[in-house]
């Protein structure tokens, strides 16, 4: 006798949380095969576009423009297919998987999220920790009147 499980639809294979782009404050712009591209949502592991007409298990080279710099890095096609076709013009929704996971746009989650949370009074106590070499510690102390 075999056992055949079903998984809902609605249960969550994703590592990490899709977001806008506009969410991820590091991020200016994403330019996929240097062309830029629309972006329907992005995550540490891949991003969602539109635009671009990629073949499935390609790869594909990522320019992410970030506020300190750009960075590239390499992904792999998950899925393409027709989003809409208008004008006579057929437009792409393209998943990519990147290549190793970029830990910043979650890392900017956290941070957002540990921001609001002490500027809505969540945290009874916040210790920051300075430290310096022996030639910057004098004048750290002077600067703060010590």
């Amino acid at each position: 006798m075999a056992v055949l499980t079903v998984e809902s639809p609605a249960a969550e294979k994703r590592r990490s949380r899709r977001r806008a782009l506009a969410q991820v404050p590091a991020i200016a712009e994403i330019l996929v095969q240097s062309q830029p591209v629309e972006v329907l949502d992005v995550s540490a592991g891949g991003l969602l576009i539109c635009g671009l007409r990629l073949p499935p298990g390609a790869r594909s080279q990522l320019e992410i423009v970030r506020t300190d710099g750009p960075l590239r890095v390499y992904g792999r096609v998950l899925r393409s297919e027709v989003a809409a076709i208008c004008a006579g013009r057929i437009r792409y929704r393209t998943a990519i998987a990147f290549d190793r996971p970029l830990e910043f746009i979650d890392q900017d989650v956290s941070e957002k999220a540990a921001m609001s949370a002490l500027e809505a009074g969540g945290l009874a106590d916040v210790i920051v920790c300075y430290t310096a070499d022996e030639s910057g510690l004098e004048q750290h102390l002077t600067l703060n009147g010590w």
